[in-house]
């Protein structure tokens, strides 16, 4: 059973063993078999809540960007789909998209399209991607292709300037291509890129405006100092060719507010930059710890998780005010969903608790306060998280997954202006799970205060054959061999710890000539990753660097004894050389929770002319249907409703050759008085409500 509001308190007490992360297996068969038990009998009691929306009450403009979405280039392994059908979206024997795609990118509201996604855009010199198409039988879906699909559905592109191949002058010739008049002029010298573009069909300029340069570039072997100096230069050439474009920089995926990436980012080039491009994976399982942790679990956190998201982009704005002054720098959500690279018990990733967590992701995305410029789900169709899944020219049916239905009822179901709502519901305290924060109590409440509880004065060091390492004082230093890729843990500090808590580790760390590789810290469970899946970290400093503070948050398991923080640097950068120091250490112990779960949430809003009133509706209750009446102020009246649900919150539609059982279907509404209209919204469901004034 899956635990909900105004539960009997043995079966909430059930719930509450469950801590974030996982501990060990013996604990997580004890939740199990606490589930198992008699608390595990299904509610009898009825869900109610009310709803009453404000006509006159505007709180700000619908964005409609962050209907937005992703198509992917082919990764450096040569693949068909992608590389010449863009996922499936486009022809490359008639030269055009394909006609079911547009037409349900159409349906879906899809405003904004970002290419080419992912790691792959770092090395994909888009120069390749252009021309005539018989002299790139591996980019048959190119720049144009995309662009041409951009205008069939009356989208916006945002395209990521690639960071490891070409240089500011190619970034420089991109914008060439795409928006400079094709009259012989050549601003940037060298190929005429707009008469290059003409050839390609498209004599007009594109007018493209949003471009990001890399993609989570953190993960990178560059430097944050190195990525700022490019970004600035790539921006100058840019903006030298169409002073109108925007240049995005990536931030780092954290809460950390004190230091690191997007701190250095906004200290060196804040005043610069036109918007900071973020991914917020916040819920992240894969295949081995999906086999320890219990399905309900994961339920939970999906819907549990808008409170760190809001969280997360309250402290972005914070810190970009503190650091630059500016409130006009806004946010681009150029990836999210529930991170899910795994595939048992069912792939959580096209599951209907999954769409549940992303139409509550686009609900937060869409609050005028958060200044969130444009979001782009990953991903539109096919490859491993398609919203839309099937090859019509293989003989396949098109299937809209879980996900698809999230953006149709939002395109459907959303006016031009927000509205105030209200709403009155049950809720559910969470106690936190997949890095998805606690959720308890009435109220928000953060509270730090320094921890010393037997935290060690000096690093213990085992044998490292990559290098060498020394330690005077407290200073570690680590000196890199240049000979191999060298996966750096051997300097650890162990702390005491409560279970159940958050803390914020930090380290004194600096770099001295550290090349082909970043360092930081990252910190663990003492029992280490494999019994809990669980190690964030932050490593950014490279080259040379001043010392600096680098901070980690950490909540411990439920049965948490102590932790051990690493010096950390992860293989993958390359043969790594330089020395790198660790120092001085500091803990402060956190008591925070963002209260406990809204069982009802919502957006409403109305239409430019004030005739149509609308709301999205979702109901986080995983087993029961809630009784909810909607108060709409006497002015209007009931036109359509429809729900998207399934038979359960694990259901898909990931079998192409099966019936879909997750989707929309209408729901009754029924008039209670001249103001009042009542209907019953299914369990785990996401409902759409139309009115219109009398």
């Amino acid at each position: 059973m899956l635990p909900i509001p105004d539960k009997s308190f043995c079966a909430f007490h059930s719930y509450r063993t469950m801590r974030h992360p996982v501990g060990t297996v013996a604990h997580v068969m004890l939740v199990l078999l606490l589930f198992m038990g008699p608390c595990g009998a299904s509610s009898a009691a009825n869900q109610t809540a009310t709803i009453t929306v404000y006509p006159n009450s505007v709180t700000g403009p619908v964005n409609r960007n962050i209907l937005g979405n992703n198509v992917l280039v082919h990764t450096p392994k040569f693949d068909e789909q992608l590389a010449n059908r863009g996922g499936g979206i486009w022809d490359p024997a008639r030269k055009k998209p394909v006609d079911e795609y547009v037409a349900l990118a159409k349906k879906a509201g899809v405003s904004f399209v970002r290419w080419p996604g992912g790691d792959h855009s770092r090395i994909l010199d888009w120069k390749l991607t252009v021309g005539p198409v018989q002299n790139r039988a591996t980019h048959q879906f190119g720049l144009p292709e995309f662009l041409t699909f951009c205008a069939a559905i009356g989208a916006q592109p945002i395209i990521t300037v690639a960071t490891k191949v070409g240089s500011e002058a190619d970034a420089a010739d991109l914008v060439e291509y795409l928006n400079a008049p094709d009259n012989g002029k050549n601003p940037n010298g060298g190929v005429d890129w707009a008469a290059v573009r003409t050839r390609d069909g498209h004599k007009e300029p594109w007018n493209v405006v949003w471009f990001e340069y890399g993609n989570e570039e953190f993960n990178s072997n560059r430097s944050v100092n190195e990525y700022v100096g490019r970004y600035q230069a790539y921006q100058t050439k840019m903006k030298a060719v169409d002073p109108k474009i925007k240049l995005g920089a990536v931030f780092e995926d954290s809460t950390n507010v004190d230091d690191g990436w997007t701190y250095t980012i906004l200290k060196h080039a804040g005043r610069q930059v036109d918007f900071g491009v973020i991914h917020p994976y916040l819920l992240k399982l894969n295949e081995r710890a999906a086999k320890e942790i219990p399905k309900n679990q994961v339920a939970l956190s999906a819907v549990s998780a808008d409170a760190d998201l809001a969280y997360r982009l309250t402290q972005y704005r914070e810190l970009i005010k503190r650091v630059t002054g500016r409130d006009d720098l806004p946010l681009a959500v150029t990836e999210y969903n529930g991170d899910f690279t795994q595939e048992f018990p069912v792939p959580y990733r096209y599951t209907l608790v999954n769409a549940l967590h992303n139409a509550d992701f686009v609900r937060i995305f869409l609050k005028p306060e958060l200044n969130v410029a444009l979001a782009t789900y990953w991903l539109f169709s096919n490859s491993y998280w398609g919203l839309v899944s099937g090859y019509p020219y293989m003989g396949e049916p098109l299937v809209k997954q879980a996900n698809y239905y999230v953006y149709e009822l939002y395109n459907k179901y959303l006016g031009d202006n927000l509205i105030r709502m209200e709403i009155s519901a049950p809720r559910f305290e969470f106690p936190g799970a997949l890095g998805i924060s606690p959720r308890v109590g009435a109220t928000t409440s953060r509270q730090e205060t320094a921890y010393t509880q037997n935290a060690p004065k000096s690093w213990d060091r085992r044998l490292f054959r990559e290098g060498s390492q020394s330690q005077s004082g407290d200073v570690v230093t680590v000196d890199f061999d240049g000979k191999t890729d060298a996966n750096y843990f051997h300097a650890t500090r162990e702390i005491d710890v409560e279970p159940d808590t958050l803390y914020k580790i930090s380290v004194k760390a600096r770099t001295i000539g550290l090349k082909e590789g970043r360092v930081g810290i990252a910190v663990e469970d003492i029992r280490g990753w494999d019994k809990n899946f669980f190690q964030p970290s932050n490593v950014y400093l490279s080259g040379t660097t001043d010392w600096s503070w680098v901070t980690v948050e950490f909540r411990t398991p439920a049965d948490a004894k102590k932790i051990r923080v690493l010096a950390r640097r992860h293989k993958g950068g390359g043969l790594v050389s330089g020395r790198a120091e660790f120092g001085e250490m500091r803990v402060v112990k956190i008591k925070q929770s963002f209260g406990a779960v809204e069982s009802v949430v919502g957006t409403a809003s109305i239409g430019a002319k004030g005739n149509e009133l609308s709301a999205v509706v979702i109901n986080k209750n995983l087993n029961d249907s809630v009784e909810t009446v909607i108060d709409t102020g006497g002015s209007f009246q009931f036109v359509s409703a429809e729900s998207l649900t399934g038979p359960s919150p694990f259901a898909t539609n990931s079998d192409l050759f099966q019936p879909p059982t997750v989707k929309t279907a209408p729901v009754a509404v029924r008039q209670v008085d001249e103001r009042r209209y009542a209907l019953q919204l299914p369990a785990a469901s996401v409902t759409g409500i139309m009115f219109r004034k009398k």
